[in-house]
């Protein structure tokens, strides 16, 4: 939370930072993580995001455990009536909803990105825990985790794929 006495100045910082685009966004001109978010430094060492000390310090305290969620959906923007806030879920749903969240990690199966199992080497994989070979070696075997044989063997990973009783 921002302190009172210091709202004021930060306003002023906040405004004298940024450029407006033709949508009304306000770019943030300083420094910006590598996720595009503009980074806000309240001296001393600390930072934080610029977004979320626009949206305090125009609009009011952000509720504990809420995310500060763009309506424009451009990252470096810090116009206070672009922002609202949101719970985490809220926000990701906002942002699926609009296209804007990377589908990589929504891939499953031999279709993900880093994927070093298919549905046949599952099966073998499924055989050789029905035989009572030991989850470490078929991990070995196969080039993944004890741990990804583990949830295999339970049907968390790879489910779509034939379990024989």
């Amino acid at each position: 939370m921002i302190i009172a006495d210091k709202i004021a100045r930060y306003k002023d910082r906040l405004c004298a930072s940024v450029a407006i685009d033709a949508n009304g966004c306000w770019i943030w001109q300083k420094n910006r993580a590598r996720n595009g978010y503009g980074t806000f430094a309240y001296g001393g060492g600390k930072n934080g995001r610029a977004h979320r000390v626009s949206y305090e310090v125009f609009n009011g305290p952000i509720p504990q455990g809420l995310d500060v969620c763009h309506r424009c959906d451009v990252r470096p923007c810090v116009n206070p009536a672009h922002l609202f806030v949101g719970t985490r879920s809220e926000n990701i749903l906002d942002a699926a909803t609009k296209n804007r969240v990377s589908r990589t990690h929504q891939k499953k199966g031999a279709e993900h990105p880093s994927a070093k199992l298919d549905d046949d080497r599952v099966g073998i994989i499924l055989r050789m825990l029905k035989d009572g070979e030991p989850k470490a070696r078929i991990a070995r075997q196969f080039g993944v985790s004890d741990r990804v044989i583990l949830l295999i063997d339970r049907g968390t990973l790879w489910p779509h794929v034939a379990r024989t009783s």
